[in-house]
C-alpha cells in the first residue's frame, strides 16, 4: 500500500518542473484524495505497530528483523507522506498565483471597459464635462496600482509556470494596449470638454444678460408708470 502511493506521488515532478495551469488542477484533486487516503490508512500503521510491540513483548524478534522492517516502514510512511504535503503546497501556491493573476486581469479589463463606454456615451451626448473628465482621470491614477500589480503578478507567474508564458504573455499585451488606447481616447476627450465648457459659459453668459434685459425692461416700464401717475398729478 505504502508503494502504491509512493508511485503516485512521485508520477510527475510539481516541484523542479513547471507545468500548464490544467495540470496544476488534476495534480490537487489526486493529491488531495492522496492526503486523505494517508489520513483513512493510518489505523493499518498503527495497527503493525501494535503487532510489533506486542511481539517484542514476548521475546519473538530474533535479530530485531521485525522491528527493523517496522521501523523502515514508519520511515516510508513518514517520508511519503511528507512528500504528499510538501507537493501540495507548491501546488496550492501556484494555483494561489494563478488565481491571484486572474482576478487582476479581471479587474483591469473591466475597469477598462466600464470607462471606455462611460466616455463614448458622454461624448456622443455631448455632455463630458470638466468635472467628468477630471473625475475618469483621477480613476485612472487610482487603478494604475492595479495595473502594476497584474504586470507584476504576471512576471512572478511566469517564473513558476514557464510553459504558460506565452498565454500569460497576450494577456498582458492585450491589456497593456487597452490601455493606451483608452488613456489616449480620453487625451483626445479634453478638446471636446473645453468646447463644452465654451459652450456652458457663452449659455450662462446669455442667460444672464437675458435675465439683465428682462429686469432692465422691468424696471424701464415701472419708472415710466410712476412718471406718468405723477404727471397726472
Amino acid at each position: 500500500m505504502v508503494e502504491f502511493k509512493r508511485k503516485i506521488a512521485s508520477q510527475i515532478d510539481y516541484i523542479e518542473s513547471d507545468h500548464p495551469r490544467s495540470v496544476y488542477l488534476e495534480g490537487m484533486k489526486i493529491f488531495e484524495n492522496l492526503k486523505h487516503s494517508f489520513q483513512d490508512d493510518i489505523h493499518l500503521l498503527h495497527n503493525v505497530n501494535a503487532v510489533y510491540h506486542k511481539t517484542s513483548g514476548k521475546d519473538l524478534d530474533v535479530n530485531n528483523y521485525l522491528k527493523n522492517h517496522v521501523l523502515e516502514l514508519n520511515d516510508r510512511w513518514r517520508n511519503i507522506y511528507q512528500k504528499v504535503t510538501d507537493i501540495l503546497t507548491v501546488i496550492n501556491n501556484i494555483l494561489q498565483l494563478w488565481a491571484d493573476y486572474d482576478q487582476l486581469h479581471e479587474h483591469v479589463h473591466l475597469f477598462l471597459t466600464e470607462t471606455h463606454i462611460k466616455i463614448t456615451t458622454l461624448e456622443q451626448n455631448n455632455s463630458l464635462t470638466q468635472i467628468e473628465y477630471n473625475s475618469i482621470m483621477d480613476e485612472f491614477k487610482h487603478h494604475k496600482d492595479a495595473l502594476e500589480r497584474f504586470n507584476s503578478t504576471a512576471n512572478n507567474l511566469k517564473q513558476r509556470s514557464k510553459c504558460s508564458a506565452k498565454e500569460i504573455n497576450c494577456q498582458v499585451e492585450e491589456i497593456r494596449r487597452y490601455w493606451a488606447e483608452i488613456y489616449e481616447y480620453l487625451q483626445r476627450c479634453r478638446e471636446s470638454v473645453s468646447k463644452n465648457n465654451e459652450r456652458m459659459k457663452k449659455e450662462q453668459m446669455l442667460q444672464a444678460s437675458t435675465v439683465t434685459l428682462e429686469q432692465t425692461a422691468y424696471q424701464v416700464l415701472n419708472d415710466d408708470g410712476n412718471t406718468s401717475s405723477a404727471d397726472n398729478f
